[in-house]
């Protein structure tokens, strides 16, 4: 057993389909579910992009996941978030948004 079997349920595989496809929507990136990294690519684009329906999908995705996994998932998506709310005034943020992105 692998540790991305649980992405072969239906729930788990819609959740990450919508994840997946946000991002190509928004950002222009195509990502497949077949990538050895396809859930931490997922989570980096979801804690590195302001865009709230990427990341609610995300989370979304992360409450089917298994609890190992997920504890995994969350922290780092929480990471980032920790990280933007110590950011000084002074200090450029590493947020990037969507419409900041080139096609």
């Amino acid at each position: 057993m692998t540790p991305n079997d649980w992405l072969m349920k239906r729930d788990a595989l819609l959740a990450a389909r919508k994840c997946s496809k946000l991002i190509e929507q928004r950002l222009g990136l195509r990502l497949a579910l077949a990538h050895p990294a396809f859930i931490s690519l997922l989570g980096d684009y979801a804690a590195l992009y302001d865009c709230d329906e990427i990341r609610s999908a995300y989370i979304e995705l992360i409450e089917l996941a298994p609890e190992s996994q997920a504890r995994l998932m969350r922290a780092k998506l929480f990471a980032t978030e920790a990280e933007r709310r110590q950011v000084s005034p002074r200090r450029v943020s590493t947020l990037i948004k969507p419409e900041q992105i080139e096609a």
